[in-house]
């Protein structure tokens, strides 16, 4: 009798098991050790939001196989009462950069941190945009001089400034090339463009397709403007991934760099179509997972300027700005000082004017324009002279563009840089394909 009772227990045993979900097989989380579980010491975190990155080069049925039993797993951890944190909010796929971001209770967080496929963790954090909060708002105006900084841009040592009073440009710079600002939104109906602004995505979800700040709006004029932009044929296009308060969280931004990539690949089939500009003028503690992104969207062919930050300290501490292969913007001065608040260091890789600009706002009419300071406005300076670039046949890939930026940039041009920084001496410069060239010429026929 008791071995009757034995076998029907153990029968059962067997089958309750063959009965199982596969998850609790335990072949997704058969590694006893824990991947990294990263944050920077300052940064403002986002509570139970996490970006997961996979291994790269990872097969995708191994992907797809951690995906099916994250699902299991979430299914069996959620509470429909008192506990339903755990969620995949998006995933991301574009070049090497793999992965996916969500909300995660400890226990589900340990078993993922666990998991074969899973290269590291990053607690998602908040970033923001990078200017000066001190502005000055009024109605826009015809400008017969240029702002500033444009005119800085096109004039070399010698010629600063008695050359203030004249930006020189082509007249069809940036035609053909798309320029992302992902930012807070855009006024795409702002008068300052034209035509040539167009609404892309929102993941700020806010649920408002505008710009309800502004600083989006001032950084697209300063990129492509007809009156305080670098390429003025450029077109603009909306990425809004920080709300109306200039906040959002790196999993956004994220998207944003996928969804323009996702773009740019399929604009490459247009004939017309020469190439993609990403600007990115926000910043928060040092971020991997931001840093991989940037990267990847590089190695697809976009060129991506960022803002240095404002925190007068080193940029390799903050992201995207430490990001190797974007180009990575200080600020300057009218005076050609390096801007009391402009981050520095290795990481930053040129100067753009960044004190004073002009450019485009939001208001009640579609003309108004304001004056902020920030390394935002001196990453759209740069992100306008990539387009210029592109648009000229200049540079046609990411790292030939960088390299063309950084080569003909006046050196030396900056003072009060900080000592034992290793920070770059170089400030922009537009014209030495042709306004170089034709001053050389002219000389020469004098003589």
């Amino acid at each position: 009798m008791y071995l009757k009772k034995l076998l029907i227990f153990l029968t059962f045993l067997i089958y309750f098991a063959s009965a199982l979900p596969y998850f609790y097989k335990f072949t997704f989380y058969e590694h006893e050790s824990f991947v990294p579980l990263l944050s920077s010491e300052n940064a403002k975190i986002v509570p139970d939001q996490y970006i997961i990155i996979f291994k790269k080069f990872l097969d995708q049925d191994k992907i797809d196989s951690h995906y099916n039993q994250l699902r299991q797993l979430i299914v069996q951890n959620n509470d429909e009462i008192f506990n339903n944190i755990n969620e995949i909010r998006h995933t991301y796929d574009f070049n090497e950069f793999k992965g996916y971001v969500g909300r995660f209770s400890e226990n589900v967080l340990n078993k993922i941190r666990q998991s074969s496929e899973v290269d590291y963790v990053e607690k998602d954090q908040i970033v923001q945009i990078n200017f000066e909060k001190k502005n000055k708002i009024k109605n826009y105006r015809i400008q017969y001089n240029p702002p500033w900084g444009l005119a800085r841009i096109s004039a070399r040592i010698d010629d600063w400034p008695s050359d203030s009073g004249r930006y020189w440009y082509h007249e069809s710079g940036g035609d053909g090339v798309a320029v992302y600002i992902i930012d807070t939104g855009v006024n795409i109906y702002h008068d300052e463009f034209e035509g040539r602004a167009i609404w892309g995505v929102d993941f700020s979800n806010e649920g408002y397709d505008g710009d309800g700040h502004g600083h989006g709006t001032h950084v697209a004029g300063i990129v492509a403007g007809k009156t305080y932009g670098v390429a003025k044929k450029a077109t603009i296009i909306a990425v809004k991934v920080l709300n109306s308060y200039g906040y959002g969280y790196i999993s956004d931004i994220i998207k944003g760099i996928e969804w323009t990539v996702i773009q740019h690949k399929t604009k490459r089939m247009d004939g017309d179509y020469k190439g993609s500009v990403i600007n990115m003028s926000l910043g928060g503690d040092k971020s991997i997972a931001t840093n991989e992104a940037a990267n990847a969207a590089v190695k697809e062919g976009v060129v991506v300027a960022v803002a240095a930050g404002n925190d007068h300290n080193d940029a390799c501490n903050e992201s995207p700005a430490s990001a190797e292969l974007a180009i990575t913007v200080g600020a300057s001065d009218i005076n050609d000082y390096c801007a009391r608040f402009s981050n520095n260091g290795k990481c930053v890789d040129i100067f753009a004017p960044g004190v004073d600009i002009l450019s485009s706002w939001i208001g009640p009419e579609n003309n108004v324009v304001a004056t902020l300071s920030g390394t935002s406005m001196s990453s759209p300076h740069i992100s306008g002279l990539c387009a210029l670039f592109i648009s000229m046949g200049i540079a046609n890939n990411p790292k030939d563009v960088k390299n063309k930026i950084i080569e003909h940039s006046t050196r030396d041009a900056l003072k009060k840089i900080p000592i034992n920084t290793h920070t770059p001496n170089r400030l922009a410069y537009n014209s030495w394909w042709w306004r170089d060239i034709f001053d050389f010429k002219l000389s020469t026929f004098k003589e």
